[in-house]
């Protein structure tokens, strides 16, 4: 899992394989998503804030591209050997919807 403060990526967490998400709930004022994990036997919590809004996603020759449309800008991120992805770069785009 990674978390994304302003330009700042951090908090990669080893998950163990057998982690198998089972259902997710959002929260009533709808500032956290709950994943219920099948595995490890675990809950999972995910900040909203809605600054970002990622709109898409798409894995292009080995590079993971986000596009933020609340934020305006688009990220790519190079998964490294263990698949937990690193900040490679990021444009300034005004509310992108779609990676192509």
């Amino acid at each position: 899992m990674l978390v994304r403060d302003g330009d700042t990526v951090s908090g990669a967490v080893d998950l163990p394989r057998d982690n198998a998400p089972s259902g997710l709930v959002l929260s009533p004022g709808g500032s956290r998503l709950y994943v219920a994990n099948r595995g490890p036997n675990s809950i999972s919590v995910f900040a909203i804030d809605g600054r970002n809004w990622p709109r898409d996603i798409a894995l292009i020759d080995g590079v993971l591209y986000i596009c933020n449309q609340r934020s305006g800008d688009v990220m790519w991120f190079r998964p490294g050997d263990d698949g937990i992805p690193t900040l490679a770069g990021a444009l300034l785009v005004p509310a992108p919807a779609r990676v192509l």
